[in-house]
């Protein structure tokens, strides 16, 4: 027994912990994408970022949609999402929150099925999406957006705390 709880003592010791002292691991530098659907552009925290983007309807609802970017690596699988779910399908100016019953946003870093890090809206900032026109013949949409996030989780590698999207301009058309 008392052998039995000196190795359990031994190896909690040997698991790394994240120090707070460890280099942070860069933002993804990845592949915009095809842009088949659409493009998004944008200063993620003051460096250029560019995505491919599209846009569907939300959980069946065709008065709400979904506004989904991303990057890729070269063999086009996912690296970052930055998602945009329960927008209004108006022309309008929409106040982004962290409530399951509003505008909201979440950005993740990923690999293949693996989420790495995911960031929530911070809400003591300002954070908007913006529809400037909608098009329903063409189904396309333009818009803007600004939004703020802070880490939530991050498992392998220590992204920034903080991660910023200013200046966000995006065209997209309905997935088919």
């Amino acid at each position: 027994m008392i052998f039995l709880t000196g190795l359990l003592l031994l190896c909690s010791a040997c698991q790394k912990e994240r120090n707070t002292n460890e280099s942070i691991t860069p933002l993804p530098d990845a592949w915009a994408g095809p842009q088949k659907y659409g493009w998004v552009k944008a200063k993620r925290n003051n460096q250029d970022w560019e995505g491919s983007g599209i846009w569907a309807y939300t959980y069946g609802d065709s008065t709400q949609i979904g506004l989904l970017f991303g990057t890729v690596d070269l063999d086009t699988v996912a690296i970052e999402g930055l998602d945009f779910v329960r927008i209004p399908l108006k022309v309008g100016k929409y106040k982004l929150l962290n409530s399951n019953h509003s505008p909201r946003s979440i950005y993740w870093i990923g690999y293949y099925d693996e989420t790495d890090a995911f960031y929530t809206i911070d809400e003591a900032r300002n954070n908007h999406l913006w529809i400037d026109s909608y098009d329903p013949v063409k189904k396309e949409i333009k818009g803007r957006f600004q939004v703020h996030f802070f880490r939530t989780e991050s498992h392998v590698f220590n992204y920034p705390e903080e991660v910023s999207f200013e200046n966000g301009e995006f065209e997209v058309s309905l997935l088919k």
